[in-house]
């Protein structure tokens, strides 16, 4: 799918990849360090918010993507999602997730 993005883009980019390379580097490291932390646990050690975000970032602004165009095609009428944020839906799901 991202290659074919790259050529007929259906979402907007990833406001997370105008970081620098240096960034970028810096937070796979430490996307790194917490999949280690959890690795073998038994009882898995719950990630904070910031975490989340770096972690998940672009599977975030997929689905965050693909709601939108969805509420505006006309298929939902729900007044939640057309008064959302990008950072408020990011709250709600970490909230909802299992945080590990």
């Amino acid at each position: 799918m991202d290659v074919l993005n790259e050529y007929y883009p259906v979402h907007p980019t990833n406001p997370d990849h105008y970081l620098s390379d240096s960034e970028v580097s810096e937070n796979n490291e430490h996307i790194g360090k917490l999949d280690k932390i959890n690795e073998n646990r038994k009882r898995k050690k719950n990630m904070v918010f910031d975490d989340f975000c770096i972690k998940y970032s672009d599977e975030l602004w997929y689905i965050w993507c693909i709601i939108k165009d969805y509420t505006r095609s006309g298929y939902s009428s729900s007044g939640l999602l057309d008064r959302m944020e990008y950072p408020s839906f990011c709250a709600m799901c970490y909230e909802n997730s299992s945080k590990y």
